[in-house]
């Protein structure tokens, strides 16, 4: 399942999250004593030094849940120790003050540490909850004797509840390692490289269980780019989108192992998918289930969607799916071993025992936690200079950008500008790699094998104006509508001169105490890539899906008035790589507002499932079976039209309806419910009387560019309730087009039939209160499902 994806965990307005305490270099950096530490009240006129925020505040001010600790740009020398106490729903964030802007951003540097103590370290017993983000952490410290525990770990983590968010990680001891005491850690979007003095210094290292990570680029550390250990076994460590290479081979270290996924002794509940991975040893580079730490066989993989170049090793002795990954180069396949015996084995996946000679591959993966950035993995095998890179999932049009090489994250932009739209070409020939501190740089693997950061630098421009212009018919021109019962009913009318057609109030929807209000997702407003499909076993015979990864769209229209409504589908999910949608309310940012659609229930049956938030704190990793905790709500406070889109995530998932609930409960009164009618208060109404001439000639042609279009809201459902549809000619002339979603009202327009008009039975019928097109044989009456 991909991973990609409102940020509502973007911490960009402090008001919403608590409060802004500022943090400076200096001691009392604006105060009037200069003695920050006792007189500083953490204010941007009166900073606090960065120990006395992380031990909680001084001057009778303390750091509470949900505060963010904002750093100015500076160096700060460390170590540090973080003793501060979120909460699962009020975390406190420590993070740059200029977000992730390189030029102005904060490092921590750790070479006060005398080879024992982190430069952040997140010790046992002494807090929780606790985010950080958009910082350098580092160590500068020279000479680097390449021996074990000569320079500390940049961060270790003894907690719980910890998220390490964007942060660039490198040249010290160890990346980022998360020990026993630690639980529910999470590593995204983090830069890990040049870390280690030894062969047991690692990128990532992580003990336990419940360990996640997503979009890191980890590549040159000493040792693996990430091991995983327990001292009782692990459970339920998740790795998701990440790119890794080279690792090992810093200083000609090591084997060049990537991943080591072990649980000392068993490994349980592994979820590995949509990674990128390049190794060019024989070793195995990509090693799920420990067999070189001699641990017994582990159980409940789920090994999905992979790009792996390099030999690997899967040890697990049932209950595991490993689809749809590709694996290439396999010099060597440790177990199962040989080859065919990996092969039959895994049989649904790609298979080959060489490095790719030609073509691209080419991954875009957005950031969850930072609108606008992205992860951009390149595998140039035709050495190319140019790459393209499709960032429309990630960027607004009219943003300005940069792009920076993930090896030389603060040297110069590989591109930047103002996004029109599309892909990007970036050069990636002639890229440079930065110099680690006190050894050799390594291989440069550029133009072939490398990553790079999209990153926003500005807002996006203003929208282009709707055109509004008023079209004056030619007076004497011929009134002749064309009505046209189709999914979008367009009622065509050439008013007399001087009457204007009128559009009717959105109609307000009346839901049922207790009962569900569900909508036909062929009946939303839907956008290519994503289209309608039919299936027997579909109510209506129809359902929505696309075909394209992060594009395609379905948007509906709702008026239920105020409350909290829980959202509940109808799906069909084969398996986790068609399982994700996102999901955005009135316009909102969707890349973190994730909807799994049946999360490891995947099924070829379609199913009845709970819309997820993975936005909710506590489900940014999928849980299993969709649960309520994890239910997406729509906390509406007004009587106001609002609408909900969804966007596909993972392709080829498909969605039946939507229903919007007042409970969570799954046993509700769906598919087949009471109607819910919504009430239509006003009917649009065209002024203009029809003349019921066969061909009238109008005296003039009115220019078509100014033609206006009428739009109700597309929760104003239409029905024709007309018995015989006429058949008119027209005039150039202004349309009204109710765009069909909720179901249950009748729009009946005003017209006048000819004579001998010809009966055609109308594509859409009401069933179950809920809009769906017909299915008409022969002439025969169409029965609900």
């Amino acid at each position: 399942m991909r991973r990609l994806l409102a940020c509502v965990l973007f911490l960009a307005a402090a008001t919403a999250f608590g409060t802004d305490r500022y943090v400076a270099t200096g001691s009392g950096s604006g105060c009037s004593s200069t003695v920050g530490w006792i007189s500083g009240t953490g204010t941007s006129s009166c900073r606090w030094t960065l120990g006395v925020a992380l031990n909680g505040g001084a001057g009778g001010v303390t750091v509470q849940p949900g505060d963010r600790i904002l750093l100015a740009a500076g160096t700060y020398l460390g170590p540090f120790t973080v003793s501060l106490s979120g909460t699962a729903a009020s975390p406190i964030t420590i993070m740059s003050e200029s977000g992730s802007a390189r030029a102005t951003h904060a490092v921590i540097d750790g070479k006060n540490g005398n080879g024992a103590q982190p430069a952040v370290f997140f010790t046992a017993g002494t807090g929780h909850d606790v985010i950080l983000r958009d910082l350098e952490i580092t160590n500068s410290l020279t000479p680097r004797p390449l021996t074990q525990f000569t320079r500390p770990t940049g961060i270790d983590v003894r907690q719980t509840g910890i998220k390490i968010i964007n942060c660039v990680v490198h040249d010290n001891g160890g990346g980022i390692y998360g020990q026993t005491a630690s639980t529910t850690v999470e590593s995204t979007g983090n830069v890990d490289y040049y870390n280690g003095t030894s062969s047991l210094d690692h990128g990532f290292y992580m003990q336990n269980s419940t360990k996640t990570w997503n979009d890191n680029i980890i590549f040159y550390n000493m040792s693996r780019g990430i091991q995983t250990s327990g001292g009782s076994g692990s459970d339920g460590y998740s790795l998701s989108e990440n790119m890794l290479w080279g690792n090992g081979q810093l200083n000609g270290c090591c084997s060049g192992q990537q991943v080591t996924m072990s649980g000392g002794p068993v490994l349980t509940n592994l979820t590995v998918t949509n990674n990128d991975v390049w190794s060019n040893t024989s070793s195995a580079a990509f090693n799920l289930g420990g067999q070189d730490q001699g641990e017994g066989p582990g159980s409940n993989f789920t090994v999905t969607g992979n790009y792996v170049v390099s030999s690997v090793s899967i040890t697990e002795n049932g209950g595991s799916t490993v689809t749809g990954n590709s694996f290439l180069n396999q010099v060597n396949v440790w177990y199962p071993s040989p080859e065919s015996a990996f092969q039959t084995k895994y049989p649904s996946n790609t298979f080959g025992t060489a490095e790719p000679g030609s073509g691209k591959h080419i991954d875009v993966r957005c950031n969850p936690y930072e609108s606008g950035r992205a992860n951009i993995y390149v595998f140039n095998y035709d050495l190319s200079s140019t790459i393209s890179a499709d960032v429309s999932a990630c960027l607004t049009v009219g943003a300005t950008y940069e792009v920076v090489n993930a090896a030389d994250y603060y040297g110069t932009a590989v591109a930047s500008g103002t996004y029109g739209g599309g892909s990007l070409t970036l050069t990636v020939s002639g890229l440079s790699m930065s110099a680690p501190v006190g050894i050799s740089t390594p291989t440069n693997r550029w133009p072939k094998i490398g990553a790079l950061v999209l990153l926003t630098t500005g807002g996006s421009a203003t929208p282009t104006p709707t055109n509004t212009a008023t079209f004056t018919p030619t007076p004497n021109a011929t009134n002749t509508p064309t009505f046209t019962p189709t999914p979008t009913y367009t009622l065509t009318n050439t008013p007399t001169a001087g009457t204007t057609p009128t559009n009717s109030p959105t109609p307000t929807l009346t839901p049922v105490p207790g009962s569900c209000t569900w909508v036909q997702a062929e009946a939303g407003t839907i956008a290519a890539p994503a289209s309608i499909g039919t299936d027997p076993l579909a109510s209506g015979s129809e359902y929505v899906s696309s075909p394209t990864t992060n594009s395609g769209t379905d948007t509906f229209s709702f008026q239920l008035g105020p409350g909290t409504y829980y959202m509940n589908h109808r799906v069909l999910a084969p398996d986790g790589n068609s399982d994700s949608l996102f999901t955005s309310l009135d316009g909102e940012s969707d890349t973190t507002r994730i909807d799994d659609l049946a999360e490891q229930l995947w099924s070829p049956d379609w199913q009845i499932t709970r819309m997820v938030d993975r936005s909710i704190p506590g489900c940014s990793t999928p849980l299993a079976g969709n649960p309520a905790s994890c239910q997406r709500a729509l906390v509406i406070a007004d009587s106001n039209v609002h609408t909900l889109a969804l966007r596909w995530r993972d392709p080829n998932g498909k969605v039946d309806w939507i229903a919007f609930c007042p409970d969570s409960n799954l046993a509700g009164d769906f598919p087949a419910g009471p109607t819910n009618t919504p009430t239509i208060t006003n009917t649009p109404t065209n002024t203009a009387t029809p003349t019921a001439s066969n061909t009238p000639t109008p005296s003039a042609t009115p220019p078509t560019p100014s033609t206006p279009t009428f739009t109700p809201t597309p929760s104003n459902t239409a029905t024709n309730t007309a018995t015989n549809t006429p058949t008119y000619t027209r005039t150039n002339t202004p349309t009204v087009t109710p765009t069909v979603t909720l179901g249950g009202p009748t729009l009946t327009p005003t017209m006048t039939p000819t004579a001998n008009s010809t009966p055609k039975p109308p594509k859409w019928c009401i069933c179950h209160g809920v809009v769906i097109r017909c299915r008409l044989n022969n002439g025969q009456k169409y029965k609900c499902p």
